[in-house]
């Protein structure tokens, strides 16, 4: 189970350190994604009130509607151990983002595409 949450803020991101990962989004905005120094930010709160020792995921929610594969190595640096392309109607059409997804997923130069997942214990 994954637990979304508004960063910054306590209450959703305590309730996220009890399950299996976290989906943060700026807090104030519409629907904003975080910068990386934000989400290493919330990644660390929730690290020091987990009790358990097993895989967390960090769900990294691009809202921008470009693709942008140079992010990758800051996101993974900072926690992310997803990548979810979203929109938001208000600012990309259906079919700007139905580009987007027929293109594939972000590819960082250098590295094979795939899932990423690092233990951070």
């Amino acid at each position: 189970m994954w637990i979304a949450g508004y960063w910054p803020g306590s209450a959703p991101f305590e309730r996220a350190a009890r399950w299996d990962g976290v989906a943060p989004l700026r807090a104030g905005h519409e629907f904003c994604q975080l910068d990386p120094d934000e989400l290493l930010e919330c990644v660390r709160f929730i690290d020091g009130r987990r009790r358990v020792e097993t895989n967390f995921d960090v769900i990294f929610i691009h809202t921008t509607p470009k693709s942008e594969p140079e992010l990758i190595p800051e996101y993974e640096a900072a926690g992310a151990t997803w990548w979810l392309d979203a929109t938001f109607p208000l600012s990309e059409s259906i079919s700007e983002f139905r580009e987007r997804v027929l293109a594939g997923p972000p590819v960082c130069e250098g590295r094979a595409s795939g899932s990423v997942r690092e233990e951070r214990r």
